[in-house]
This record gives C-alpha cells, sequence and structure tokens, in this order.
C-alpha cells in the first residue's frame, strides 16, 4: 500500500512535469516565431535601401559590395524563413517549393557571397557542372541556396589555406514512371 502511494505520487509528478515541459516548448516556439517575424521587417528595409543604392551608385566596386551585401541579406532572410518552416514543420503545415530555377545562378550566387572568405584564406574555388543538366529545374530555390551555403561554410571550415573548393554536379536522368 505503501509503495502504491509512492508509486502513484510519482507518476502524478511526472505526469505535471510533462505538462510543464511541453508548455515550455510551446512557448520556445512561439516566442522564436514571434522573433522571427520581428527580424524580417528590419532584413526587409535593409535589402530596399540596398536595392536602390544598387540603382543610384555608379562605381563598379561600390556596386559589387552591394550585390554581395543583398545576397547575404537575402541569406539572412531565408536563415529567418527557415525557423518559420521549423515550427510550420512540428505542425505538419511544412511546404516545399517547386519553382522553375537557374541552378547555376544560385552556384554564381553561392561564390559570389564567399568571395571575400575565399580570397582571405587563399583559396581557390571552382565549380564543375554538367553539360546535360537543363538550364532550368523544378526546385525550392531557398532550400537549395541553404544546402550550397552549408556545403561552402563546411569546405571553407575543413579546407587548409591555399587549397581547392570543388563542386561538381552531374546530371543523372531517368526514365519517368507512370
Amino acid at each position: 500500500s505503501q509503495v502504491w502511494n509512492l508509486a502513484n505520487e510519482n507518476y502524478n509528478i511526472t505526469q505535471n512535469l510533462n505538462k510543464e515541459v511541453l508548455q515550455s516548448m510551446e512557448a520556445k516556439d512561439i516566442f522564436v516565431s514571434m522573433i522571427s517575424h520581428e527580424i524580417r521587417n528590419p532584413l526587409n528595409a535593409l535589402k530596399g535601401s540596398v536595392d536602390y543604392l544598387i540603382k543610384v551608385v555608379k562605381e563598379p566596386e561600390y556596386i559589387h559590395i552591394l550585390k554581395r551585401a543583398k545576397l547575404s541579406g537575402e541569406i539572412l532572410l531565408n536563415l529567418v524563413n527557415n525557423v518559420l518552416d521549423a515550427a510550420k514543420l512540428k505542425s505538419d503545415k511544412m511546404e516545399i517549393a517547386c519553382i522553375e530555377t537557374d541552378f547555376l545562378d544560385l552556384v554564381k550566387k553561392v561564390f559570389m557571397i564567399n568571395a571575400e572568405n575565399l580570397k582571405d584564406q587563399g583559396l581557390f574555388a571552382g565549380a564543375f557542372i554538367d553539360q546535360n543538366l537543363p538550364k532550368i529545374l523544378l526546385l525550392d530555390p531557398s532550400r537549395m541556396l541553404q544546402i550550397l551555403m552549408n556545403l561552402m561554410s563546411n569546405a571553407l571550415k575543413f579546407t587548409p589555406c591555399n587549397g581547392k573548393i570543388k563542386i561538381y554536379v552531374s546530371w543523372c536522368s531517368s526514365p519517368q514512371t507512370k
């Protein structure tokens, strides 16, 4: 009887702790979602300002810097959107975009964003794209850009100074099944 009471008391404590943990996790998710929304506003304002400067600035070296700033802002905005997507994923509301995208443009963006880091570390970076790769692919460009950025980031971390980073993209077409 005493063991039963102790087990029952422990069960009730565990149930209360589980409720508290779930409430805490839900509060964290709400907080992250709210903060992410708040971060998007200044990022969008910054993007608009940089877009304006790109139009009015005439010096090529400044335009190059502004374009890199714009791409970096896009990456930050994608990261914020990914945080929001994580909340959607938890609630089974995640959607993957399927947009006609020039894959080579995404690769160029990754190189442009990382140009200074590559230069600072004395790294050579090149992309070798299969000629059979279609110019336009149906994919989620923000997810693909995130994947490519993560790969480049890891390559930058683990490639010794004066090393080489090579990206190989090959195309494997398969017959469509009906």
